[in-house]
Formats: structure tokens, C-alpha cells, sequence
């Protein structure tokens, strides 16, 4: 770790004692399921992510299931050829699947 990412967590840990909160790290996984924890609270249960050359491009989370479908198409059409594109929608509540765009070249 670099010495101005490691004087930022000195600072972020005095803040978080000084109102009564312990910084600890978390790991990837851990940083993923309070997020996704968090849509789903707020009743947006369906994500999608693309992606392109294995790198992320952005997402999304809708509450309504059609909603969400329909973006998955217009995301398909908009970005579905890139090089490497990945369009993926998932049921974040059921841990589930329900769509997934992998352009072959």
C-alpha cells in the first residue's frame, strides 16, 4: 500500500472512532453482497452488467421485471457489438440468471 492510500485509511479510521464505528476491511465479496443487499432493500431486485473485453462498462437495477427486459434489449442493440461484449440481467433476489448476451467474433 502507498503511503497516500495509507494516511486515507488512518484518516477514515480517526473519523469512524470518533463517531463510535470500527473500519475494518472487507473483502470483494463482502463489498458485493452489501450492495446488493442495499438494491434489493430499496425493492430493486433485477441488475444488469456489461461488460466488454473482460472489462466493465457499467449497470443498472430496476424493480420491475419487464422494465429490466426491455433495457436488456436496447443494451443488447446499443452495445451487444462490441468486441468481447457481455450483457448479463439477474434476479438478485433468487440468485438467478435470466438473460445473457456474449458476442462472438
Amino acid at each position: 500500500m502507498d503511503d497516500q492510500t495509507d494516511r486515507l485509511l488512518g484518516e477514515v479510521r480517526e473519523v469512524a472512532a470518533s463517531i463510535g464505528l470500527i473500519a475494518r476491511p472487507v473483502s470483494t465479496e463482502e463489498f458485493l453482497e452489501m450492495g446488493r443487499r442495499a438494491h434489493l432493500s430499496r425493492g430493486r431486485r433485477f441488475h444488469i452488467t456489461r461488460s466488454a473485453t473482460d472489462s466493465p462498462l457499467a449497470s443498472g437495477w430496476w424493480a420491475d421485471e419487464d422494465a429490466a427486459r426491455q433495457r436488456f434489449r436496447v443494451l443488447v442493440d446499443s452495445f451487444g457489438q462490441l468486441p468481447g461484449a457481455v450483457i448479463a440481467l439477474v434476479d438478485e433476489a433468487d440468485r438467478r440468471t435470466l438473460a445473457v448476451w456474449l458476442e462472438e467474433s
